[in-house]
């Protein structure tokens, strides 16, 4: 962390390059908040995105970031024919940039400016992409399982240059009861409810969890709701295709997306919630989960649950609708039992929060590899 808060004295300019810089960011909250946490360090840098594609999720970067748009020559199909590659590393070397943030190792360039992947949980190494990951100065990933299978697979020399750290929003704590009522007289019209909070939705999980929640209202037999966000954003903006099943779905009506209109409303939520859904099965740090514990809120997992530094979770069996539905029913009708996973979250020690790992994002740059500007 020391060596990052020097090189950032030295650092003026950081880059973020990406083709599709819409999908990158809507489909991978990581990402921004990674974007936008670093936007915030002290001495604050200077970032500027360089982006491709549509722009839609560069909405929801801090406001502090300059975006500049990619022509389509540099950006789009005809890259390749183009220089690419080329013309964005002059592009960087014009705009003074000092260190690169990468979402896609194949965007990898031959430039002399350190370079930084922010590598996707749902990664699968190619072989063709070995000596890509060899020009990084750096790379994050969110667990431990995904940096030892990272290094195993691809043969990359930067074992102490891979970043583990779950990145969780900033600001999440428990809310008071009043606000958790005014949030569900808002959102859910009073009612009581579940969320789902999921950073990357399929029509597999979607489909998993309006199946559980429609055997829980059979069973149930009240207006309870259920909420669905992407920690916080609308879901459907980045997953509009997998969403659509809810045209059709008999429960519709009692189905909520839900979008933070401010960063504490996220909060809200979770804490408002009765309980907390997620169906992440993948290696990557379960963040969504995260995010709730932090809320005091219990959260169904499923079996097996990918990370055992949590504390004891309820849990049902992975891709069953019918196991998941049946943990809904019995959270429902044993408070207590609800109530002592509570409890086991009060005792959990504090969870990672972005801090650390970003904050050791750098860590592989020495001095001499920025230098400094006069």
């Amino acid at each position: 962390m020391y060596l990052l808060e020097k090189i950032f004295l030295l650092t003026v300019k950081i880059g973020v390059y990406s083709k599709e810089i819409d999908r990158r960011l809507l489909h991978n909250v990581n990402n921004l908040l990674i974007v936008n946490s670093i936007s915030k360090w002290q001495p604050s840098p200077e970032i500027m995105v360089f982006c491709g594609g549509t722009e839609a999720g560069t909405r929801y970067l801090a406001p502090s970031i300059e975006r500049f748009p990619l022509k389509e020559g540099l950006s789009g199909w005809l890259g390749p024919f183009t220089g690419q590659r080329s013309g964005i590393a002059r592009l960087l070397q014009k705009k003074d940039i000092d260190a690169l943030l990468l979402f896609d190792v194949k965007e990898v360039l031959n430039t002399s400016v350190p370079q930084f992947l922010l590598l996707d949980d749902r990664y699968e190494p190619e072989e063709k992409d070995r000596a890509l990951f060899q020009k990084l100065a750096g790379i994050a990933v969110s667990s431990e399982k995904i940096k030892t299978r990272l290094i195993a697979e691809t043969g990359v020399d930067l074992q102490n240059r891979i970043v583990a750290g779950g990145i969780t929003a900033a600001g999440l704590k428990r809310t008071a009861f009043e606000e958790q009522l005014q949030f569900r007289e808002a959102i859910t019209a009073g009612k009581e409810f579940f969320i789902c909070t999921d950073d990357h939705w399929t029509k597999e999980s979607l489909v998993l969890v309006l199946k559980a929640f429609s055997q829980f209202k059979k069973m149930q037999q009240t207006h309870w709701k259920l909420v669905l966000t992407q920690r916080g954003f609308n879901p459907q903006t980045a997953f509009g295709s997998v969403f659509g099943v809810l045209s059709s779905y008999k429960y519709k009506e009692d189905v909520v997306l839900f979008e933070q209109s401010a960063s504490y409303t996220y909060a809200q939520a979770l804490g408002a919630a009765y309980a907390a859904v997620s169906t992440k099965t993948d290696d990557g740090f379960p963040a969504a989960v995260a995010e709730a514990i932090a809320c005091g809120t219990t959260t169904l997992v499923p079996d097996p649950f990918t990370d055992a530094t949590f504390p004891v979770l309820p849990a049902y069996l992975a891709t069953d609708e019918t196991s998941l539905g049946a943990k809904m029913m019995e959270l429902y009708k044993n408070e207590s039992l609800r109530h002592y996973y509570i409890e086991a979250i009060q005792k959990h020690a504090p969870l990672n929060t972005s801090g650390g790992g970003l904050k050791a994002l750098l860590g592989g740059v020495s001095e001499e590899t920025i230098p400094r500007k006069e």
